[in-house]
C-alpha cells in the first residue's frame, strides 16, 4: 500500500517536470523502479533494525543500470545524510540534505565515478504497523531528467 503513494509521487514528480514523458517511458520505469522497491521492502526484520537496504538506477548505454546493497542513513532534525554501500560491501553512494515534511532535497554522490554530483527529491514516509514496529522509506529522482539517477532506501523498525 505505502509502495504505491511513494509511486505516486514519483510520478507527480514527473508530472511537473518541464520534460514531458510517453506512457511506454513511465511504464518502462515503473518496472524498474518497483521490482527492486518491492524485493528491498520484503527485507527481514531482525537484519534490517540498523541497516537500510537500498537501489539506486541509472540509465546507462541501452539499458538501466541497476545496483543496490546496505547503508548507513542518519535523519537528525530535519537534517538527512547516508552512505550506502554496494553488495561487494564498497562505498556506492553518499547522501546528504533536508527532510521537510515528508519532502526530501538531497545531493547525491556516486564513488569511484567521474560523475558530478547530482540533485534529487522527493519522499520520505514512515509508517507504524497495528501490532507495533513499521517501516520508513525515502524515494529520490533526479527530477527532470528521465535518464537520471534513482534511488530507494527502506527499512524495517523493530516490534517493541
Amino acid at each position: 500500500m505505502r509502495l504505491v503513494e511513494l509511486w505516486r509521487s514519483v510520478v507527480n514528480a514527473w508530472a511537473r517536470s518541464p520534460i514531458r514523458f510517453r506512457c511506454r517511458d513511465v511504464a518502462r520505469f515503473s518496472v524498474v523502479l518497483l521490482l527492486p522497491l518491492l524485493v528491498l521492502g520484503s527485507s527481514n526484520v531482525a537484519s534490517a533494525q540498523q541497516r537500510w537496504a537500498w537501489f539506486g538506477a541509472i540509465s546507462a548505454i541501452n539499458k538501466w543500470s541497476i545496483s543496490s546493497g546496505q547503508g548507513d542513513v542518519t535523519i537528525s532534525g530535519s537534517s538527512f545524510s547516508a552512505r550506502l554501500y554496494s553488495e561487494n560491501g564498497t562505498p556506492a553512494i553518499t547522501l546528504k540534505g533536508r527532510i521537510q515534511q515528508e519532502q526530501v532535497e538531497a545531493v547525491a554522490e556516486r564513488q569511484s565515478t567521474d560523475d558530478e554530483p547530482r540533485k534529487l527529491a522527493g519522499t520520505y514516509r514512515r509508517i507504524s504497523w497495528k501490532d507495533g514496529g513499521g517501516r520508513e522509506s525515502i524515494l529520490l529522482v533526479e527530477s527532470g531528467q528521465p535518464w537520471g539517477l534513482t534511488v530507494g532506501v527502506t527499512r524495517e523498525l523493530p516490534r517493541p
